[in-house]
């Protein structure tokens, strides 16, 4: 950090003691606050965990005193472009001669990213991290999961969570030839649209499937009316197997169906006026 950016960050401080706002602050978390304030209008790649490393101190206080100063003081902190931080990450990630050539890759992902909307209200490291992983499998280093984690300082779910969103834009289709070669128009919609769609698509399937479960037993009604009477000898027997059955019986075995076939097959030849002979009888 320069003199220029010390001076800026040594006038915000005025500035707070002048309004009071380090009343009920520690002296130090208004200074880191003032210093993010000026990597924040300068565009620095410091992030806020930095200082908050160097203080042991949680990183959720320090952004509150942050939000505090940049209201109270009326300064616009501008949102900060992930491409600032990926030569950092890559430094770090150690890809050798081919590091400016990942970095590249990366930040062409980041840009491509943004475009489709990822970026809106998301911390700017996951989305380096997920960008950096890609770069480095599409220059043939394996570096894992934990390893990108460990660098960007995120948790491992929300880096998961970037590349699932990733994959559901057009450009993860591409080949990694069509990538570096062309660049697409289109632009997708931000992936809370996307979930917003899913939920609203899931509550009204529960909705359907209630509203059905609620006619249910009309639909068994209208079923059992539906279905094609039975008539003949096979209608008597059926309606006397219904009968004599118990409740609590247990279920046949195959000789005892061969034997109810056999008088099946006997009653009908009596019907029709025939003599019952086994041989000459076939199911169908």
């Amino acid at each position: 950090m320069n003199k220029h950016c010390l001076d800026t960050a040594l006038n915000f401080y005025k500035m707070a003691l002048t309004k009071h706002l380090t009343r009920g602050r520690k002296s130090a978390h208004v200074i880191a606050a003032c210093l993010y304030l000026v990597c924040r209008t300068e565009g620095t790649p410091h992030m806020l965990l930095d200082l908050s490393d160097l203080l042991q101190v949680n990183v959720f206080i320090l952004g509150r005193t942050f939000l505090a100063l940049s209201r109270e003081l009326c300064i616009n902190a501008p949102a900060i472009d992930p491409c600032l931080y990926i030569p950092r990450f890559a430094q770090l990630l150690e890809f050798g001669e081919k590091n400016h050539d990942v970095s590249m890759t990366a930040m062409r992902l980041v840009q491509r990213m943004k475009r489709d909307w990822m970026h809106t209200g998301r911390r700017p490291s996951g989305l380096c991290g997920a960008a950096l992983l890609v770069a480095a499998r599409m220059h043939d280093f394996r570096r894992t999961i934990k390893e990108i984690v460990g660098v960007v300082k995120v948790c491992e779910s929300t880096l998961r969570k970037r590349l699932i969103e990733f994959e559901d834009t057009p450009t993860s289709q591409l080949t990694i030839e069509e990538f570096m070669k062309m660049d697409l128009e289109q632009e997708c919609d931000p992936p809370m649209l996307h979930r917003g769609l899913e939920i609203e698509l899931r509550k009204k399937m529960d909705e359907v499937e209630d509203e059905i479960s609620g006619y249910q037993d009309e639909i068994d009604a209208e079923l059992e009316c539906a279905r094609p009477k039975l008539r003949g000898v096979y209608a008597a027997y059926a309606k006397e197997v219904v009968v004599n059955e118990e409740p609590n019986s247990t279920p046949k075995t195959e000789e005892c169906e061969d034997t109810e076939e056999e008088d099946v097959l006997k009653a009908v030849a009596k019907h029709f006026g025939k003599t019952w002979k086994s041989s000459h009888w076939r199911l169908c």
